[in-house]
């Protein structure tokens, strides 16, 4: 079935493909995931920056998981206490009801 599988691509890219096809059918990850592995694994990366812990289950590849600096740790906008909730709701329904009116 693979050998007759034509992708339009470059013969190595072919390559990654069939690999991850292999795994994919080798494994429960999804598509996506065996698909970077299959591409780390023929351009020699090692380390993956995921918060995904499937990549964990192979010994060859080292995850990291990705860690906000101090300035992006400042611009994450907090929830919205439940008294903001309320005003949004407040004005929302005042705005609906003007335009229907």
């Amino acid at each position: 079935m693979l050998k007759s599988l034509r992708l339009g691509c470059k013969p190595s890219e072919k390559q990654i493909y069939t690999d991850a096809l292999r795994l994919f059918e080798t494994t429960k990850l999804d598509f996506v995931d065996v698909l970077t592995i299959a591409r780390m694994w023929h351009e020699g990366v090692q380390t993956v920056i995921s918060f995904d812990t499937d990549f964990d289950q192979f010994p060859s590849i080292t995850r990291q998981e990705p860690q906000l600096t101090e300035p992006q740790a400042q611009a994450v906008p907090s929830s919205p206490t439940e008294q903001e909730l309320k005003q949004i709701a407040a004005e929302e329904r005042a705005n609906a009801t003007a335009k229907e009116g």
